[in-house]
């Protein structure tokens, strides 16, 4: 099975980046292609995305000329910072079997109304400390 798996790069020192290491590890020792999307600003093709063995995608464009009309929107740059701006992109590119998206419910909510949100499996693992989660997860069921 092919997974796109997006949170915060498993290189990362946090509690979302532990939790993606641990999960990709075994996933990828059961044998399963994995695609990690790694939502912590990080460019598609950077040589530091080859760390590991799976297959790893930056959420900034490779030519950075590309998102340059966001960077005066400090919405819009935490957006791409997330993953939104190359989610579309990677998502075809990719062709996964399941999406798992594992960050806060800010990080995700944006990609509930995708037109590909109900055409490929998708779960989104979000913390239930992060408050106000209930109005924003409940009106996107």
């Amino acid at each position: 099975m092919k997974i796109l798996f997006s949170s915060n790069w498993s290189k990362m020192n946090t509690g979302f980046g532990k939790n993606a290491r641990e999960i990709l590890t075994r996933l990828y020792k059961a044998g399963h292609e994995i695609i990690e999307y790694a939502a912590c600003n990080i460019k598609d093709g950077s040589p530091e995305l080859n760390a590991l063995p799976w297959k790893i995608r930056g959420v900034y464009p490779s030519d950075l000329s590309k998102i340059s009309h966001l960077t005066s929107n400090e919405n819009s740059m935490i957006a791409v910072a997330h993953g939104h701006f190359m989610i579309d992109q990677v998502l075809k590119e990719e062709k996964p079997d399941l999406c798992i998206f594992v960050e806060d419910i800010w990080h995700v909510h944006g990609f509930f109304h995708k037109p590909w949100w109900n055409k490929i499996p998708c779960i989104a693992w979000t913390p239930i400390d992060s408050l106000p989660i209930m109005p924003v997860f409940t009106e996107a069921q």
